[in-house]
């Protein structure tokens, strides 16, 4: 398991912020989430599966979350994924 730091997710409207979270519980990779102060923390279950690696880059794109955090899940059989989507 590995977590990724989601710092200062910015949300427009209580709608908005809904949403992330109803997203966040429909990606199987995601076990549990913890929030500290300005971060919130996913943990993930390793391996990866590729729906939830474009899932995760989709959230993280959306709400403009440091795509960095996403390399702890990169290996060679996604890493295809990782150089067509993230720049």
């Amino acid at each position: 398991m590995t977590k990724l730091r989601c710092h200062s997710v910015c949300f427009y409207s209580p709608a908005d912020e809904a949403c992330f979270f109803q997203f966040i519980k429909q990606i199987k990779a995601i076990q549990r989430t913890e929030g500290f102060g300005e971060d919130l923390f996913l943990h993930i279950k390793i391996p990866v599966s590729e729906k939830s690696l474009r899932d995760l880059i989709g959230l993280f794109r959306r709400y403009k979350i440091d795509l960095s955090e996403l390399n702890q899940l990169k290996n060679k059989k996604n890493a295809g994924i990782f150089d067509s989507i993230i720049k």
